[in-house]
């Protein structure tokens, strides 16, 4: 006989719980009788075994679950009582007075942990048949709107014909509102004081069917919720007070990152990541906290930063998560790098940023013409209609040739009637770059009515390159006085070039030559 259990009694764990269920085939119910014959810890454990899973019998639910654990402490009773005498020693006597007093305390801390486990079970059963019934029930019937007839209880008894109850702030608006015109009485109809056996049928049938009494007398009195507006409240509070610890995080994390840009001995990738992070807080941080975001701000005006990596990434990041509050800084740093900015100026696809940078941008930066130009070339390629008249109007005040030959530019990106008006007037501008530019405007927006002023100031100009722009406006324009204009232009110009774009815009009126389908 085996004395205890090994490493070869391992595999055969699975085969006893398999033997108490019923569940081993013929071969190995013969394999493990075999082996439990030999093995004492197997035999054992088997017994250990039968008597968990007969007690686990015995929480069978039947019936009411309140009387669970009852019926179990009946049945744990019946099959004490039914159970065998200990079996007597091989000596032939039974263990000792002290070994079975020792184990009498193990046992009734096994019943007081199934008896917990019974009620544990109970109650989550319990309470889980009460939460399910409570979800299903509806929330609250809305109080229904009742409809008081203030006429007819001022005819109760206990009450004169001058007696009227205390009126509410809509009865008192009713009943100082006009009063309806009624209906004339059909002729033949039965007076109100009549009676008769129809009379009742017709008045319930009308209490039911006819809405609410018109008379100024009858007040309509909706009863109101106010729990309704208490909880619409709290909603509020608790979401303003949500928004307050985020914000609180954000600005807590943006020092930790105003840190880390600051400290010079770190590494520059490190750096970088924190200026990207600090840029994307921006939008949150900027209106309350704007001097969290200072960190971005002294990168972007340090012009022995310019062209470093740390610099143009601080240019990105800016540009990627934009604000109004970091884009004067973006259009600052243009001084130093006006590709760079624009390059992220070009990422400014929010609409509300584009209004305020055409209405409120533009009007800040009068003075910086570099800035300046960089915005208003920006808001060109975005396409913001909401720009052409603030464009339109820098154009006519400012002083600066450069700055006005972006302003036509951007007008000729958004091609607007507006563009239209601002070329033409920019046909006499002293300055021939900006002629140049309000030609080739009216070329890309073309106007029949615009081939007159073209056409006369093509008679009055000097300047070769401002000609050839004007021909070309003329054969986009079309038109009799167009036509008339580049004839003259080809057969009496002195420079090749200029009756060369004269000839090209011809064959473009007449569809021929380069312009041929």
């Amino acid at each position: 006989m085996k004395g205890s259990g090994g490493r070869g009694c391992e595999r055969w764990q699975e085969a006893l719980s398999a033997s108490i269920d019923g569940e081993l085939g013929g071969r190995e119910r013969r394999a493990l009788e075999a082996h439990l014959a030999e093995c004492d810890a197997c035999r054992a454990r088997r017994a250990r075994l039968s008597r968990v899973a007969s007690l686990v019998g015995l929480l069978a639910p039947e019936g009411d679950e309140a009387r669970a654990g009852a019926r179990f402490v009946e049945r744990l009773e019946r099959r004490l009582a039914a159970e065998p005498p200990p079996e007597r020693a091989a000596s032939g006597r039974t263990r000792p007075l002290a070994v079975r007093r020792a184990r009498w305390p193990a046992a009734l801390r096994s019943l007081a942990r199934i008896a917990a486990a019974v009620a544990i079970v109970v109650t989550a059963g319990w309470w889980a048949q009460v939460l399910y019934h409570r979800l299903r029930r509806p929330e609250r019937a809305r109080t229904p709107v009742v409809w008081r007839n203030v006429a007819s209880e001022a005819q109760r008894p206990g009450r004169g014909p001058g007696h009227a109850p205390p009126r509410t702030g809509a009865a008192s608006k009713l009943a100082a509102a006009p009063r309806t015109p009624q209906p004339p009485e059909i002729a033949g109809q039965p007076p109100e004081d009549e009676g008769g056996a129809g009379a009742t049928d017709r008045e319930a049938v009308a209490h039911a069917n006819e809405p609410p009494p018109r008379d100024p007398a009858a007040a309509a009195v909706a009863e109101p919720e106010p729990a309704v507006a208490g909880a619409d409240a709290a909603q509020r509070r608790s979401e303003t007070a949500r928004r307050e610890r985020e914000r609180a995080r954000a600005l807590a994390r943006a020092r930790r990152l105003a840190r880390r840009i600051a400290d010079r001995r770190g590494e520059e990738d490190e750096r970088i990541a924190a200026v990207y992070e600090l840029a994307r807080l921006a939008p949150r941080l900027a209106p309350r906290h704007p001097e969290a975001l200072r960190p971005l701000e002294r990168i972007l005006a340090r012009p022995d930063a310019a062209g470093s990596t740390l610099w143009h990434e601080t240019v990105r990041a800016v540009g990627t998560f934009p604000s109004r509050h970091t884009l004067p800084w973006l259009l600052a740093a243009a001084e130093h790098d006006p590709a760079a900015c624009a390059q992220a100026l070009a990422r400014l696809h929010d609409p509300a940023l584009q209004r305020w940078l055409a209405e409120r941008g533009l009007a800040g930066l009068r003075g910086h013409e570099t800035p300046l130009r960089v915005a208003v070339r920006a808001l060109g390629r975005l396409r913001c209609r909401d720009a052409a008249e603030p464009i339109a109007r820098l154009l006519e005040t400012s002083r600066s040739a450069r700055v006005r030959v972006a302003c036509l530019a951007a007008l000729r990106d958004l091609g607007s009637p507006v563009a239209q008006r601002a070329a033409r007037r920019a046909l006499e501008d002293p300055s021939a770059p900006v002629r140049v530019a309000a030609a080739r405007l009216l070329a890309r927006v073309p106007s029949s009515a615009a081939s007159g002023p073209v056409a006369v100031r093509l008679a009055a100009e000097r300047s070769a390159a401002v000609r050839i722009a004007l021909a070309q406006a003329l054969g986009a324009c079309g038109g009799e006085p167009a036509r008339a204009a580049l004839e003259r232009l080809r057969e009496r110009d002195r420079s090749l070039s200029v009756r060369g774009a004269a000839l090209l815009s011809l064959q473009r009126l007449d569809g021929v030559g380069l312009f041929a389908d």
